[in-house]
């Protein structure tokens, strides 16, 4: 009996004229969701102020770049010599 609901429901649904609108608010949510996880994977991780200073005083050879971005140059993105990136907060 379940099993015919469930029929009957897909079949409202198919033919439903907004139905093409929810599919296309559906698949145009779960993109937006696949995008963040992207972003949030891709995200530098962050050290402080005091922090990257140990990293200076103990090891300045393994600092490769350090770059300035943003209209004050606000954002900081280190490079150290083995690859590892970050950013200071």
């Amino acid at each position: 009996e379940s099993v015919s609901v469930g029929l009957s429901t897909q079949r409202q649904l198919h033919h439903d004229p907004q139905s093409p609108r929810r599919s296309f608010l559906v698949s145009g949510a779960m993109a937006m969701g696949i995008l963040s996880f992207q972003q949030a994977a891709k995200a530098v991780p962050m050290v402080s102020v005091d922090e990257f200073g140990i990293i200076l005083r103990d090891s300045p050879l393994s600092v490769q770049v350090v770059e300035f971005s943003g209209p004050k140059s606000e954002n900081v993105v280190v490079k150290l010599v083995d690859g590892t990136t970050f950013g200071i907060k």
